[in-house]
């Protein structure tokens, strides 16, 4: 076909359940990041994407599967337990609770601070709301746990507190995963023109191969 790369794959990609792609072309390997057409591809295509980067040697996959509790998170974990062989892979479920100054708005400057160094005594409010996140957080990562069971998977699960895409990232460098499972909802708010969704930050960034299974809600 001819034209551009990016324009023609996404306008074939709603033919297809998904869309697999390098992270990048022949021109820029070895760049960090995501190719520019690889970044619209993640952005545009209306259903799944596979973004390839190295795979790993003769032992078995880590696979990070990173979950919210959203519609696009559940069919991300059902498309991987339907569809990839990873019956040997060692696969972590993995949530990030949202820190309360996220939804209070404030920078991400506040990111860059020590724990220890932002003070919470006396404001029982913003502790209040960190237990029910983190309850709630605790009960979307055992369902996502129990998902996989059905499909024949077992997983470890794991709780973290941050900027979601900073510590998806962050984890998956740590411990040298393979492949990161998410969803995607598709929104289209300022917030999310502003600042790029989780999935499109973590696919850019991250150091292995990611796998987006989009929904719209």
């Amino acid at each position: 076909m001819i034209g551009s790369p990016a324009r023609v794959i996404v306008g074939l990609a709603s033919d297809y359940d998904l869309t697999v792609v390098g992270a990048h072309d022949r021109y820029t390997r070895g760049k960090p990041g995501l190719g520019p057409v690889a970044s619209r591809v993640v952005a545009s295509a209306p259903n799944a994407v596979l973004i390839g980067r190295e795979s790993p040697d003769d032992r078995a996959w880590r696979v990070l599967v990173a979950v919210d509790g959203s519609l696009a998170s559940e069919r991300a974990l059902n498309w991987m337990g339907a569809n990839f062989d990873v019956q040997a892979a060692e696969i972590t479920v993995m949530s990030v609770t949202e820190t309360p100054w996220v939804h209070l708005g404030l920078g991400m400057e506040w990111f860059d601070l020590p724990k220890e160094m932002i003070d919470r005594t006396g404001n029982e409010v913003e502790v209040a709301i960190e237990n029910e996140l983190h309850y709630e957080t605790e009960h979307l990562v055992e369902a996502a746990r129990s998902l996989l069971e059905r499909h024949g998977l077992s997983a470890t699960t794991m709780i973290c507190e941050g900027d979601p895409a900073l510590e998806i990232i962050s984890e998956a460098e740590k411990v040298e995963y393979d492949l990161i499972v998410m969803g995607a909802t598709g929104e289209s708010d300022l917030k999310h023109r502003l600042l790029g969704s989780v999935s499109t930050k973590v696919a850019q960034d991250a150091p292995c191969s990611v796998f987006v299974a989009k929904f719209s809600e």
